[in-house]
């Protein structure tokens, strides 16, 4: 007699073009509309890709608590194999920009050539400088966008870019690391949702991630408070010659 609420280990043949993500939500959505159920604990073991078939094991209600032994089982895979086909990446960022390493190159010279420049103005300002306006912080927050090019530094672009502003170098650089919270949270939020589709699984208990939230908050702040220290009294120079002797390389091994 099955009991899904107590809990079942499941083997599905996954259909091609299904998500493991799909599986876990069809088995999901059946299983409490045969059980009279609002919800119901559904997860998976492994992802396996949309393009390939086989094997998904999906575990119910308190057998989910056995995924991760499962995912460390011994396992033996027989598998036919079609070589020389491509498809398109799921990656949105890398199916844009593509994955190459001469645009992550191009792009470690352009920070390097930001950080440069702001590192010159700096030094004939004399250190000088405004706080943070709106119109600063607009064209900041768009160069924080452009830093999803590969190779593009997030934190070296906006700093850069604030500094070619005349905002002032401390002001800039606690700025940067509080615009960060915003990708953050974005990501967090993103993650919950898959939570919460069931697309993400694990038994990790309540206390074990409250005390793994409040040390990475803990470490957090205060690796933000030193890194901020270090931009204050530090030469943006070092990590401008760093991002183009990195960016050179990697130009150099793509078109040699």
């Amino acid at each position: 007699m099955w009991d899904f609420e107590a809990g079942e280990i499941l083997a599905f043949d996954k259909p091609l073009r299904w998500t493991s993500f799909d599986l876990v939500a069809k088995v999901r959505y059946n299983l409490c509309r045969k059980l009279g159920k609002k919800k119901l604990k559904v997860g998976h073991s492994g992802t396996l890709d949309p393009l390939a078939t086989g094997v998904v094991i999906v575990c119910t209600g308190k057998k989910t608590k056995m995924i991760e032994s499962l995912q460390y089982d011994v396992k033996e895979y027989i598998a036919t194999l079609q070589l020389g086909a491509t498809t398109p990446s799921y990656d949105q960022v890398e199916a844009f920009f593509g994955n190459g390493l001469l645009l992550v190159g191009v792009c470690l010279l352009v920070t390097a050539l930001l950080l440069a420049l702001s590192e010159w103005l700096q030094k004939k300002r004399q250190g000088e400088g405004h706080e943070v306006t709106y119109k600063d912080a607009i064209i900041i927050g768009i160069a924080q966008a452009c830093a999803v090019l590969p190779g593009l530094s997030r934190s070296g672009s906006t700093i850069a870019t604030g500094l070619l502003c005349g905002v002032k170098k401390e002001s800039i650089a606690q700025f940067s690391f509080l615009m960060v919270l915003i990708p953050i949270l974005g990501e967090a939020f993103l993650d919950m949702l898959k939570l919460l589709q069931g697309e993400l699984t694990g038994d990790l208990g309540l206390v074990p991630a409250i005390v793994g939230f409040a040390a990475a908050f803990v470490t957090g702040c205060f690796a933000c408070r030193f890194m901020i220290e270090i931009v204050r009294r530090q030469r943006l120079i070092w990590f401008a010659l760093y991002c183009a002797v990195v960016g050179t390389v990697a130009i150099i091994s793509t078109v040699c």
